[in-house]
């Protein structure tokens, strides 16, 4: 898969699995909404696109606060502004749960 080569033994989450190499573990996202990956990094399910979605939130970063790295979770600035979700059209997996994910993400983040 892409460019997976680069990151040899290092682990890979996939929605609520890690992977690493060939061995695959469960996590606590299959019990739990978020994963804590370190004190400022945080990895949180946000389904509404694919069942599987996640997006990482990232706390303290110098000058800017709390940063969301969130895919198509919040795919345009109009999704938020006039409550446009562009994507709709290409198809989600559940469009009122990813409405749910994407407040819950802008709730705890200062930029996305």
């Amino acid at each position: 898969m892409g460019n997976m080569n680069f990151f040899g033994q290092k682990p890979i989450l996939f929605h609520s699995l890690e992977y690493i190499g060939r061995h695959v573990t469960p996590t606590e996202l299959k019990e739990r909404p978020y994963r804590k990956i370190s004190n400022n990094i945080e990895v949180w399910k946000t389904p509404g696109h694919t069942q599987h979605d996640l997006s990482v939130l990232v706390h303290n970063v110098q000058g800017y606060g709390s940063m969301a790295i969130v895919g198509d979770l919040i795919p345009t600035e109009q999704f938020i502004s006039d409550n446009i979700d562009a994507m709709t059209a290409e198809g989600a997996w559940d469009t009122a749960i990813k409405r749910q994910n994407a407040n819950l993400i802008i709730c705890m983040a200062d930029w996305i």
